[in-house]
């Protein structure tokens, strides 16, 4: 590129923008946000797909519990898992079996709530999946 071209432009003094050139490029800009809208179809494709997702979610959640149910059924209650019953067997063994008993349940009960914050989920999934339902469609 020829330096005298730069070396002229800096010469030059800049004019300022003709005044309504703001409205006619905001309503230009605005026409085009306008025509870019997604047609009603899209959309309604888009929340019928987040709401397939919500929904299998929710499923594969209730079929869980189904099958959690239904193995407490069949198989009768959880074991208490060794390492507990080893732990209540050594504070028995230090104080009473009272006291043995005791720490079994407790230490069971604290896993049994663990499973309860999964029930709570499941509860959270199935509020959300009622509130889709009630959503009007545009």
């Amino acid at each position: 590129m020829n330096d005298n071209v730069p070396r002229m432009l800096r010469k030059l003094t800049p004019r300022p923008a003709p005044a309504a050139l703001r409205g006619q490029v905001l309503d230009a800009v605005e026409r085009e946000l306008n025509r870019r809208k997604k047609p009603r179809w899209e959309r309604m494709f888009e929340r019928s797909v987040a709401a397939s997702l919500l929904i299998a979610v929710g499923l594969a959640c209730w079929r869980t519990r189904a099958d959690e149910q239904w193995k407490a059924r069949v198989y009768g209650p959880r074991p208490v898992p060794s390492s507990i019953a080893e732990v209540a067997q050594a504070v028995a063994s230090v104080t009473d079996q009272e006291t043995g008993r005791w720490v079994r349940e407790q230490l069971s009960a604290a896993m049994s709530s663990r499973r309860d914050d999964v029930k709570s989920r499941l509860e959270t999934y199935q509020r959300i999946l009622d509130e889709l339902q009630t959503l009007p469609s545009s």
